[in-house]
């Protein structure tokens, strides 16, 4: 979107010189006035470098203690496993863990026939590429379900990737504002005002439906940056 601030003349009223704040006045009125104003967008973009998959183990007994301890047994091997390839364990969080009665509602009134009991990590890989790896690991050591592998930005590369898309912005806006001034025949001079108005970062892209051995393209994320820069020109 472009929009253009051009002043107007000074009449013949302000033809004599003014002294003092009145002469400070027009002087930032008519600055202001012969002005040129754009809104522009940058976009940087990357491959994730940062892959969380999220998966769960899910054990059905008809005890309580039966279910927890079958559950506890089996991501014990995944995290043993996970671990011997080299993650460690701050790579693994545990993000749900439930214990449930299961009912059979065709009895009156309604019985408990079991236990389900679900511990359900999330598992931080750093190599794009073992991603899939990883999954199949999980799952052949316990694990009975992935539920998605999400790829994103670090910390860091997001920050670089925002201040490449910041300085694009910036030359896109100076850009604009120099056609619209060679159309205007007017020759534009430095930047009034420069003012970011956004920066978007990209929500993490899923994988799910994986089969083994798991193939992973993650594809690129794009950060997008825009601003509003005011130009003057005489």
């Amino acid at each position: 979107m472009l929009s253009i601030l051009v002043g107007a003349v000074i009449g013949a009223s302000l033809a004599k010189p003014s002294v003092g704040p009145l002469a400070s006045t027009i002087e930032s009125t008519s600055l202001a006035r012969r002005s040129i104003r754009v809104s522009a967008e940058g976009r940087a973009s990357s491959k994730p470098d940062i892959a969380y998959i999220h998966l769960a183990v899910e054990t059905v007994s008809k005890t309580a203690e039966g279910a927890q301890r079958d559950n506890a047994d089996k991501m014990s091997r995944v995290i043993s496993a996970l671990k011997g390839a080299g993650l460690s364990e701050s790579d693994i969080e545990t993000v749900r863990y439930s214990l449930a009665p299961n009912y059979d509602y065709q009895s009156k009134p309604p019985s408990i026939v079991g236990y389900t009991c679900r511990n359900e990590i999330r598992i931080r890989v750093s190599e794009i590429l073992r991603s899939g790896s990883i999954a199949d690991l999980a799952v052949g050591s316990g694990a009975n379900q992935v539920i998605s592998i999400e790829f994103a930005l670090s910390p860091e590369l997001r920050g670089k990737l925002s201040e490449r898309a910041l300085e694009a912005a910036v030359e896109e806006a100076k850009a604009k504002a120099g056609i619209m001034a060679k159309a205007l025949g007017v020759r534009l001079k430095g930047p009034i005002s420069i003012e970011q108005t956004s920066v978007q970062v990209p929500s993490p892209r899923y994988a799910t439906g994986l089969e083994s051995v798991t193939p992973i393209i993650p594809g690129e994320l794009q950060v997008t940056a825009a601003v509003t820069a005011t130009f003057a020109f005489e």
